[in-house]
């Protein structure tokens, strides 16, 4: 029965390829090498590849992944040398930093939200916050979640992060000067 069901797939016709989804290899011609496969001078050496962070000029703008604090030490240093300013949804602790571009760091402890997803996601509401938000350069900021900051809506966290930041005055001057 097996064998009489192939040799009635095997026998019908076979639809034609004007209606087939995708073109035949012979339709198209074939892209062209990309320029830097048909270079011969290979990659570019590592003492030539620099990012934006290390150029000098007065208005640096590191990538966001540059912009964030990793290192323990730096943590420690907030919180042992910081200027701590509160509000009911966050706290900004402050100290300034000797780069040209500010970074920061987010504690949101398992005791705000004992889920990963409401976590992760109050985090990824903040960074988006603070990349909006006109920082003046030199600062390394922790902003830590308080208990109702998971339940605080979009527009009640931008608020809270304006006022602690303004309080703190890392932000940038509406005149653009960018001191105090």
């Amino acid at each position: 029965m097996i064998a009489r069901a192939k040799t009635d797939v095997a026998t019908k016709e076979t639809a034609s390829h004007e209606a087939a989804w995708f073109c035949s290899p012979d339709e198209f011609p074939r892209r062209e090498e990309p320029a830097c496969a048909a270079s011969s001078e290979g990659p570019a050496p590592a003492d030539r590849v620099r990012s934006a962070a290390h150029d000098k000029g007065p208005a640096v703008q590191a990538p966001w992944f540059e912009r964030r604090l990793r290192r323990q030490r730096d943590f420690q240093a907030l919180r042992e040398q910081g200027v701590s300013r509160a509000h009911p949804l966050l706290v900004l602790r402050t100290t300034p930093n000797k780069l040209a571009y500010s970074r920061f760091g987010f504690a949101i402890s398992r005791r705000i939200a004992r889920r990963a997803v409401v976590r992760n996601k109050l985090r990824r509401r903040l960074q988006d916050l603070v990349r909006r938000a006109p920082v003046q350069g030199g600062w390394d900021m922790l902003f830590i979640a308080r208990t109702a900051a998971p339940t605080a809506t979009f527009d009640e966290l931008q608020q809270a992060l304006a006022n602690v930041m303004e309080r703190a005055k890392v932000l940038t001057p509406p005149d653009g000067t960018g001191g105090e």
